[in-house]
């Protein structure tokens, strides 16, 4: 609360306001780039990534979707938590209600800085965890058979106080044998604060 309610409503709106010809600025800036980047890579006959999503989503708006939608029996989707909402867009172009396979873990999400959207795949596990979708049903992952008990110990100690919506069903289970139980894990916390 003090750290992001520091000024009253008046006071952020008087930001806004002196802030809005610089802003409208930098967006016109923005566009103006685009389009010269746009036509740059037109005129040397190249795309980018986001290009080749763009262009399937255009493409599938016509009748290709419905073509590819017959043609594939299933899609498979591999660390759906670090999907985007152009990559959902083009799954929901050519999938059918029964045919869409999504494996994931919001834990593991570490490319948000390449507009990775785990809130899709949040929103999806609630979904499916209700049971709001017929034809869809949610299998939770979550016996580790691979790590310690200390280990996935220290997983659900740190996710527990991280995620608000961790509960029995996102914790991890250890199933590895009890024969040797692991190391005690440590945390480690260097300062540097004082430092240049």
């Amino acid at each position: 609360k003090n750290r992001y309610y520091v000024s009253s409503f008046e006071e952020y709106d008087e930001e806004l306001i002196a802030l809005y010809d610089d802003t409208e600025y930098m967006t016109g800036l923005i566009k103006e780039f685009e389009e010269k980047f746009r036509a740059e890579k037109h005129e040397r006959n190249i795309i980018d990534f986001d290009d080749v999503m763009h262009y399937a989503i255009e493409i599938l708006g016509n009748e290709a979707a419905a073509e590819y939608r017959e043609k594939f029996m299933y899609i498979f989707i591999d660390e759906f938590q670090d999907s985007n909402g152009l990559q959902e867009k083009i799954t929901d172009c050519i999938k059918r209600e029964d045919n869409l396979f999504m494996v994931g873990d919001v834990k593991q999400s570490i490319y948000k800085f390449r507009l990775a959207e785990p809130e899709i795949f949040r929103e999806k596990y609630r979904i499916y965890k209700k049971a709001e979708e017929e034809k869809s049903i949610k299998i939770d992952l979550n016996s580790n058979f691979r790590s310690k008990a200390s280990v996935t110990g220290t997983v659900n100690d740190v996710f527990d106080g991280l995620m608000e919506d961790y509960d029995d069903d996102a914790r991890l289970y250890c199933t590895a044998p009890e024969d040797t139980p692991g190391e005690k894990s440590q945390l480690h916390i260097i300062s540097i604060a004082d430092e240049e």
